[in-house]
């Protein structure tokens, strides 16, 4: 499609994917020249590999627990559609980029991919640096999400939120997630990737099973059309406790997985198979989305889905704490979706404690040697510190949660666009792009300068009130810290 050359399409060798070097010359600088060089890792990864890979890093926890909202915002009907259509947005952003590697093999990332179209090293480290944080604070949520599923039905008082000792369980989760970081490339991640998805689908058929057995709730409302007071209450910048952001933000971060697509398609034998990959993932990924918000709006109400902010409280409504008290079911569950988040905080941690390696020392990062694992170790080590120190606050200031909009929005759809265009300005190839495409391209770029724009201003209003905010968040956290007397009830 549109500005690649049907020669790049065809099977490559080792060979082929080197020859970028010559064919986009580097800079003279040393450090570039060396990653370049030394950066590809093996090619292994078949192409339903990647499908796996697609589908555990998409269906996370605020697929599986906050697509609902969605509905209680929208309704049945435009609820419904906006479910199954930023999908495809999301499908398509990773595709721009599939096209762009095309015609620069060497682009195993997204600033790899910076460099080659604007030969500025300045662009392509900030383009890690921000790709990076990105992934940095995705990856400090799913933590938090894991962590918060152990602490559900390991804390004292069921319905509790007091988050008294979280910090223990969000460190149980990292000493967890170490060694499994030490598996460098992903294709090492097949097996666990499989055990990762079977767990996920497990915890979602016992989760529809526990809320269609408890009956619809006697409040439960549901709409067909739009819910107005919400949608406005997801625009008032004065109120704290309003929707998240047009209730679309949830989707746009949970959907997102463009960040590791050119890492991944970097491991594939065959590079052509990649959109085959990308859309046999959308079985998956919608089966989940649109079971997970039907169910949980239908017999819960608009009104429950609207409230429900934490993942104990989506936890606890689902399992019904309160008339069933702890089942086997419930354990079963929560273990699955714990098990599944921590496979999810591998992907991550992999991808950007590999980014970082080839940033720092490339010349050893694909080498099979002591010296390359205890790197690897190290920096995997200090991803997982910041990570874990990032949880400590992510879950009260929501500084966090408008900078991780944001960002995602910036980076895995707003830039795969621009990257192709000015992929296409450089092949001289820009007229043939359909019509059709260039309108999409640009109804996409607009809803997101929208977004952003929104985000921004939100940002610089609850700037404001940081004083209070950020007193409250040092008291919050103080009792994440605080273990005494904090007693585990099985």
């Amino acid at each position: 499609g549109g500005c690649v050359p049907a020669m790049l399409f065809k099977g490559s060798s080792k060979s082929s994917e080197a020859s970028h070097v010559n064919m986009e010359p580097l800079s003279r600088d040393a450090t570039l020249y060396t990653r370049e060089t030394n950066k590809m890792p093996p090619k292994r990864t078949k192409w339903w590999q990647v499908t796996l890979y697609i589908i555990n890093d998409t269906i996370g926890a605020w697929l599986i627990l906050y697509s609902s909202i969605i509905l209680g915002m929208y309704g049945w009907i435009l609820g419904i559609v906006l479910l199954l259509a930023l999908w495809p947005l999301n499908l398509y952003a990773a595709h721009l980029l599939w096209r762009c590697r095309n015609v620069f093999p060497g682009a195993i990332s997204i600033g790899d991919l910076v460099y080659y179209v604007t030969k500025s090293p300045i662009a392509m480290y900030a383009t890690f640096f921000f790709v990076n944080a990105t992934i940095l604070l995705t990856l400090a949520s799913q933590i938090d999400s894991a962590a918060s599923n152990i602490y559900w039905f390991f804390s004292e008082e069921p319905g509790s939120y007091s988050d008294k000792c979280l910090a223990a369980f969000l460190g149980g989760v990292c000493v967890v997630l170490l060694p499994l970081t030490q598996l460098r490339y992903l294709h090492s991640l097949t097996l666990m990737n499989v055990v990762n998805i079977t767990a996920m689908l497990v915890f979602v058929l016992i989760s529809v099973y526990m809320v269609v057995t408890g009956g619809r709730h006697e409040d439960a409302n549901t709409r067909l059309g739009p819910n107005t007071g919400a949608i406005l209450a997801s625009v008032d910048f004065d109120d704290e406790q309003a929707a998240p952001l047009l209730g679309i933000d949830i989707l746009v971060t949970a959907y997102y997985y463009q960040l590791i697509i050119l890492e991944i398609i970097a491991e594939m034998k065959h590079t052509k198979e990649f959109p085959k990959a990308n859309y046999w993932s959308t079985p998956a990924v919608l089966f989940v989305a649109v079971v997970s918000a039907c169910t949980q709006y239908y017999f819960q109400g608009e009104e429950e889905e609207l409230k429900n902010a934490s993942v104990q409280q989506v936890l606890t409504s689902i399992f019904d704490y309160e008339e069933r008290g702890r089942t086997a079911l419930a354990y079963v569950a929560v273990i699955c979706f714990s098990i599944h988040m921590i496979g999810c905080c591998v992907i991550r941690a992999v991808v950007i404690t590999r980014s970082c390696h080839l940033l720092i020392n490339p010349a050893v990062a694909n080498k099979e040697s002591w010296r390359s694992r205890l790197e690897w170790a190290g920096i995997s080590l200090v991803v997982l510190l910041l990570a874990w120190t990032l949880t400590l606050f992510i879950r009260f200031l929501s500084l966090m949660s408008l900078l991780n909009g944001v960002l995602v929005v910036l980076t895995s759809i707003v830039l795969p666009i621009v990257l192709y265009i000015l992929c296409c300005k450089k092949r001289k190839t820009l007229k043939s792009i359909p019509v059709l495409e260039w309108g999409v391209m640009g109804l996409i770029v607009l809803l997101s300068v929208a977004s952003i724009v929104i985000y921004i201003v939100r940002l610089s209003m609850n700037g404001s009130s940081r004083t209070d905010e950020t007193s409250s968040t040092m008291d919050q956290v103080r009792t994440v810290l605080d273990c005494t007397g904090f007693k585990i009830t099985a």
